[in-house]
């Protein structure tokens, strides 16, 4: 979990992409650092994604991320600063 309260769950999916958002928070603010928010969706910064890994991000977790986004890259899913689209989520 990171300074703004933001933690990264669901750590093995990596058919799946999405913020999760509980309550209300200023989104916009929460993701300060890792991203950005463009309508229904996020953008956030792999590396910063990572950083959420800990050290995790250094096996071959790490390497199944790269694929994912380089999966993303191929859909059109990645943004021109390299951010990685995720949809969303009001839980």
């Amino acid at each position: 979990m990171n300074a703004s309260g933001v933690a990264l769950e669901d750590v093995d999916n990596f058919r799946a992409f999405a913020v999760v958002v509980t309550g209300e928070p200023d989104l916009v603010d929460k993701l300060d650092g890792l991203g950005a928010v463009d309508g229904d969706h996020a953008f956030l910064d792999p590396e910063a994604v990572k950083r959420l890994a800990g050290d995790r991000a250094a096996g071959d977790w790490g390497a199944n991320f790269d694929n994912m986004i380089e999966f993303a890259r191929g859909k059109g899913w990645v943004d021109e600063a390299g951010r990685v689209r995720a949809h969303i989520e009001r839980a």
